[in-house]
């Protein structure tokens, strides 16, 4: 299966965060010179780095651009739906409707006073 470009950049950037040479503070190249370097959209780019921004490898600076950040916590909550994680991997979630049906009991709308046409999914 072939690799979406985002997901390389992100990977051979990781590699030079990771490499000796990059300690705290390093500035990472811009996205203009990254888009050069790769040969790639701005939009790739910054998915690349929003990835490694996510992973807390690198920090922004506002109007400076992106620096290597300090050693990650290895424990990191994440609060993401599964459907961003999904489309992050370069798929698109579907949904599909299994069953619609009126779920609301006669006597209990009369009892409550709720309205008997009310539908939920279920």
């Amino acid at each position: 299966m072939k690799i979406p470009k985002y997901r390389f950049i992100y990977q051979d950037l990781l590699k030079l965060i990771e490499s000796k040479n990059s300690e705290y503070g390093k500035m990472i190249p811009t996205e203009k010179k990254l888009c050069e370097k790769y040969n790639v959209s701005r939009i790739t780019i910054r998915h690349a780095l929003y990835l490694l921004k996510n992973d807390l490898r690198i920090e922004t600076i506002q109007g400076k651009g992106f620096i290597v950040a300090a050693n990650p916590i290895k424990i990191k909550i994440e609060y993401e739906s599964i459907a961003r994680k999904i489309i992050a991997q370069g798929h698109y979630p579907n949904y599909d409707i299994l069953k619609f049906e009126n779920i609301i009991n006669n006597d209990l709308s009369n009892e409550f006073n709720i309205n008997e046409s009310l539908v939920q999914l279920r």
